[in-house]
């Protein structure tokens, strides 16, 4: 399926009827109309929730386990095998969304 626009012919300035000094009827801006991802970026975001929450109650949390596996946990391991690093990661996701999240609300 092709998405390719047919402009019609083509002339020069001049042979339609159209002067240099007169504007053709159809402006640029009114041929491409703004992209609705836009108005959608505008609108705040929903609070995250689930997976993605940052709750109290998660932020304690993962203060007892992370200090649980710092104490008595398995020690250092590559990056992607550590659980501390792994627990870390996903702390800073939901702390980055959470701030995402506030932001949308004040903007909007």
């Amino acid at each position: 399926m092709s998405h390719e626009k047919n402009p019609g012919p083509l002339t020069p300035h001049g042979t339609d009827g159209h002067g240099p000094e007169e504007p053709s009827a159809e402006e640029p801006s009114a041929v491409f109309a703004e992209d609705e991802d836009d108005t959608a970026a505008d609108a705040p975001m929903e609070k995250p929730r689930g997976e993605d929450g940052f709750g109290l109650w998660y932020r304690f949390f993962f203060r007892f386990q992370y200090l649980l596996l710092h104490i008595i946990g398995p020690p250092r391991l590559s990056r992607s095998m550590d659980p501390r690093t792994r627990m870390k990661a996903d702390y800073d996701r939901r702390k980055a969304l959470r701030q995402q999240w506030k932001a949308s609300r004040r903007g909007a």
